[in-house]
């Protein structure tokens, strides 16, 4: 079959769960429809930016951390945990650099609930670019069965798993824009965490940032 004809067929395929989720999630909420255009398409180049790093990867393999996974581990199931943990910190990575950069050149975060939404977004336009390429492969190489089988699972499971994630991260990020007021009540009650004192103390920043900071990373890593 035409190679082009296939990367069409992916495409289609995988515009079809995302026109669903995107429906159910936004629906009833008045956003506005260029900020989810943006945030889509931040979650999209999250998955170039992956596939960038594969092909510098294949150029200098010394720097693959997957390379030397397969390598240096030999028993089959610490093998799959840690390609498993490689790929959740890879594309969780390159989740949040999308969400942070845009925010900070649109300011378009202005409440918790906000953070979350678009970062479900991203999420979803994640999910878009990964699945075309998912289903591509699988059209060339698979079964009719295996094309139905790969679609429903990847427009199911798959596409809530990236949302779950980079709502948790979501959540955090939100939490961390709007951090100053709850880190003054945390000096107030006299609590300072140490992790938030660490960063504080690493970067020599306030503690209100260092605090943003924490939680910032609190949320990628749960999400991880």
């Amino acid at each position: 079959m035409n190679t082009q004809f296939l990367w069409v067929i992916a495409s289609t395929l995988a515009v079809v769960p995302v026109a669903i989720w995107l429906y159910i999630i936004f629906k009833d909420k008045k956003q506005d429809k260029k900020i989810l255009a943006l945030m889509f398409s931040g979650g999209i180049l999250a998955v170039l930016t992956v596939f960038g790093l594969q092909y510098f990867w294949s150029f200098y393999p010394e720097f693959d951390p997957f390379l030397w996974i397969e390598e240096h581990i030999t028993s089959p199931a610490y093998y799959y945990v840690a390609i498993f943990v490689m790929v959740g910190i890879l594309e969780e990575l390159v989740k949040q650099m999308m969400v942070r950069y845009v925010d900070s050149k649109t300011v378009l975060i202005q409440t918790v609930n906000d953070s979350i939404r678009f970062s479900l977004a991203a999420a979803l336009g994640f999910a878009f670019a990964e699945n075309i390429v998912y289903f591509y492969n699988v059209m060339i190489s698979a079964s009719i069965d295996q094309v139905i089988i790969t679609f429903i699972f990847r427009s199911t499971f798959t596409a809530c798993a990236h949302m779950v994630f980079s709502g948790i991260f979501g959540y955090y990020f939100g939490i961390a824009k709007f951090t100053i007021d709850i880190s003054r009540e945390k000096n107030w009650e006299g609590k300072m965490l140490w992790g938030v004192k660490l960063i504080k103390w690493a970067f020599r920043m306030p503690y209100a940032h260092a605090f943003k900071e924490y939680k910032i990373l609190q949320g990628l890593l749960i999400a991880l």
